[in-house]
């Protein structure tokens, strides 16, 4: 998912990434160059993760770290100015949520799930 009128010529760079995890829950909380926060969750099956999906969680300042308590907090340190604490209300998993999954297509490249080049 990327920010309405952000140019697609232009990549995206992801700056800090906060991870929790319990028993039945696990996703990491990544957030952008411009603040915008995407939850990314990971479908394992036998074979190890099967899938990756991204879902556009929120906005934030850019921080300059984020970390998730076990209590369902969120902490986003700044650089320049207050540091915040956010509580969780949600994870995000509504299904008119933005989001995408992860597309196998070897017309552009792709060799499919599971699939490894040699290191040369």
């Amino acid at each position: 998912p990327r920010r309405a009128g952000f140019p697609a010529a232009r990549g995206l760079l992801a700056t800090r990434v906060a991870a929790h995890r319990q028993r039945d829950l696990f996703f990491f909380l990544v957030q952008s160059e411009l603040g915008d926060l995407y939850k990314v969750t990971l479908a394992w099956g036998a074979a190890g993760v099967t899938d990756v999906r991204v879902s556009v969680f929120d906005t934030l300042f850019p921080a300059s770290a984020l970390c998730i308590t076990r209590n369902g907090l969120l902490y986003a340190a700044a650089e320049a100015g207050d540091h915040a604490l956010f509580q969780f209300r949600g994870v995000g998993d509504g299904a008119d949520d933005a989001a995408a999954g992860a597309v196998f297509d070897p017309s552009l490249g792709d060799d499919g799930p599971g699939a490894t080049t040699p290191c040369s």
